[in-house]
This record gives C-alpha cells, structure tokens and sequence, in this order.
C-alpha cells in the first residue's frame, strides 16, 4: 500500500503523470472507436427499420389489392 504522506521525487511524479496521460489517450481513443461503431450500429439500424416499414406497406397494400379483387370477384359471381 502506498504511503501518500511520503513525497514523491519529480522523475516518479513526472513518470506517474507520462503513465495516467498514456493511459488516458489509450481511453480516448477506444471511446472514439466505441462511438465509431455505435453509429455505425445505429446506422445500419435505421437503414433495418427503413426496410421493414417498406416490406410492411408492400405487403399492405398487396392485402388491400387482394381483398379489393376479392370483393369484385365475389359481387360479379366467381367465388
């Protein structure tokens, strides 16, 4: 356990200080490449929803045609 009363010289304290800086910019770094890839998620997301809305309206309207033919084939007699 370190004792924090006792000082430290400038080398250590300069060698602490390059070590958390190394770190840090370590940790930035992987947060810039964690916020690349969440907004590549996100993006791909969106374009997944864009799809789906696209093949819910198109099968939508395929029952709308479907239940439309229906009808008129119901009213002149072939079902």
């Amino acid at each position: 356990m370190e004792d924090f009363n006792d000082p430290l010289s400038l080398e250590e304290l300069t060698e602490k200080v390059l070590e958390l800086t190394e770190r840090v910019t370590k940790l930035e770094a992987l947060l810039e490449l964690h916020e690349k890839t969440f907004q590549e998620i996100k993006g791909e997301l969106r374009r997944l929803e864009a799809k789906l809305e696209a093949r819910i309206d198109r099968y939508f309207w395929l029952w709308v045609t479907t239940l439309i033919a229906a009808v008129v084939l119901r009213v002149f007699g072939f079902l």
